[in-house]
């Protein structure tokens, strides 16, 4: 969906996370309704995933996990995602986890259903649980698709920020959003740019307010810190 940045706290990211074991398919264009066109990557993770490393990887290429707003939204990015490449059987229940979206509950909000937000500032207006869900199983606070019993399903679950089991996740991008290391923009932000470098990483980028980058450099050598 569209990115949007009206939020109170601008943070960057100061480092690059470097996932091994993620493999990605084609993106995918989506025409949105305001005109704009968004790109979907369904990306499987064999070894196993959890939410808050999904949504850094998606931060770090430039994207996010993918928010849905409307059934139609809904069905293109399960059609993406429906092969048993990103979904995981649980042990015992026979139960099938799908990959991460970008969903997630505020900490200490009302439990099952209160507080559930995207990760961009799109209202939660549209949503497609599955039957019973969410049930806050175990500190649950993460969205994904799933779960059903030997079937894979287009509707949703709850399940921990930290449940490295799901195989999978949906990165979104836009041409307006496309960030490298910005999580939440604030508009009365002072105009000016960020000149920054990963850890572990030889290059430094200078990006704008919107965290799309103005200039990059490559080195020979890790910035202080780094190893």
């Amino acid at each position: 969906m569209r990115r949007s940045f009206s939020m109170s706290v601008a943070t960057l990211v100061a480092s690059v996370t470097l996932l091994a074991g993620i493999a990605g398919a084609q993106p995918e264009p989506w025409a949105h309704p305001d005109g704009s066109m968004h790109y979907y990557h369904a990306m499987s993770t064999p070894d196993g995933i959890n939410w808050n490393f999904a949504w850094d990887s998606a931060l770090g290429h430039g994207g996010y996990l993918a928010t849905v707003t409307s059934q139609a939204e809904n069905d293109f990015i399960f059609s993406l995602v429906d092969s048993s490449l990103y979904w995981y059987q649980r042990p015992g229940t026979g139960k099938l986890a799908g990959p991460w979206l970008g969903g997630t509950q505020d900490f200490s909000s009302q439990e099952p259903d209160s507080g559930w937000h995207w990760v961009t500032t799109e209202s939660m207006n549209y949503l497609n649980w599955t039957p019973g869900q969410p049930d806050n199983n175990g500190n649950e606070n993460a969205l994904h698709f799933g779960e059903s019993a030997g079937v894979r399903v287009p509707t949703w679950d709850d399940a921990s920020a930290l449940d490295d089991s799901i195989r999978g996740f949906v990165r979104e991008l836009s041409a307006d959003s496309t960030t490298l290391g910005l999580r939440i923009y604030d508009s009365g932000l002072f105009n000016g740019y960020t000149l920054f470098g990963p850890n572990n990483v030889r290059k430094a980028f200078l990006i704008d307010n919107r965290g799309r980058p103005v200039h990059t450099w490559s080195s020979t050598y890790l910035p202080v810190g780094g190893t």
